[in-house]
């Protein structure tokens, strides 16, 4: 399939009343939760700076290709927490840019907590036309008045755990993010709610396993579910595998350099390859711990 006609079917999706993209939900989410939940912010007692870089369906022409870079850190006694997320997405003659701040509350409950969380910030879109190539250059069908738009987003959730278990629920996109481009309208992202829950067991000192689940649910499409188990071995290197829905598999893989520093990547193959060329899905994950302020420490986290 030529890259003109990818876009040109990307495009006609786009401009359809009743599409709307989903979220770009990276796998290294495991470990940073702050991509689907505000409430994560501040959670581990430190700050943590995570940038993932993500090569989806490597090979095709205008395949998604994400980035993002957040930052989160507790203050205040750890009764709060702040955050900020920038995001880019890239698919077909689409660009996308998202900036998001959040905030959290925590109470303590003993040796549990449970946090609250709030974020806003906005969405740009921008529609590159100029990458079409159409045999009809003048019909007006193809030719948009508008190729920028920018449009608000909030969100909140709220996050319950201990030093070895979690469960999460969250709204990241609480409203549908709707456009007008001179043609039609359409909704570009509808409301999206995520369920997280999971649990470390300490089988001994040099081995940890830890399975969870993910469940996303977004207004008008199917409910999808992700099932992850990871082990940790030797306090340093994590393992694991992960089922999407009935979509996709993914290998997963995290070195914990020091208490400061992890790095992962991770390989995601459809069960349903695509004939023109799909050599898969690529993650890469750097994540960075500091302690800048008094009370905070860079122990080991296991979520």
């Amino acid at each position: 399939m030529s890259k003109s006609l990818l876009i040109l079917i990307l495009l006609c999706v786009e401009l359809t009343e009743s599409s709307a993209q989903n979220d770009p939900l990276y796998n290294q989410y495991q470990f940073n939760q702050l991509l689907i939940n505000p409430a994560y912010a501040g959670v581990n007692d430190r700050m943590t700076a995570t940038t993932i870089s993500r090569v989806q369906w490597l090979g095709v022409d205008g395949a998604p290709v994400t980035n993002s870079l957040s930052v989160h850190t507790s203050f205040s006694n750890a009764h709060m927490g702040l955050g900020l997320m920038l995001q880019n997405d890239q698919l077909g003659i689409t660009n996308t840019n998202e900036v998001n701040a959040m905030y959290s509350y925590r109470l303590d409950f003993g040796a549990t907590k449970l946090q609250f969380g709030l974020e806003g910030g906005f969405v740009n879109f921008n529609y590159n036309y100029s990458k079409l190539t159409l045999e009809y250059l003048n019909d007006p069908l193809l030719q948009p008045s508008q190729s920028r738009f920018t449009r608000p987003n909030i969100g909140s959730g709220i996050f319950y755990y201990g030093s070895n278990f979690f469960i999460g629920a969250s709204a990241p996109r609480m409203i549908d993010i709707k456009v007008y481009d001179g043609l039609t309208n359409s909704v570009r992202y509808l409301r999206h709610e995520y369920y997280t829950a999971g649990y470390v067991f300490m089988i001994s000192e040099d081995f940890k396993l830890k399975p969870s689940v993910l469940v996303q649910v977004i207004e008008g499409a199917p409910t999808t579910y992700d099932i992850n188990l990871n082990a940790l071995l030797a306090n340093t290197l994590w393992v694991g595998l992960s089922l999407r829905a009935e979509t996709s598999a993914s290998l997963n893989t995290q070195l914990e350099i020091n208490d400061h520093m992890r790095f992962g990547y991770t390989f995601e193959y459809p069960f349903k390859p695509m004939n023109f060329g799909n050599y898969g899905t690529h993650e890469l994950m750097l994540s960075i711990d500091f302690a800048p302020f008094r009370n905070q420490l860079t122990t080991r986290r296991y979520f």
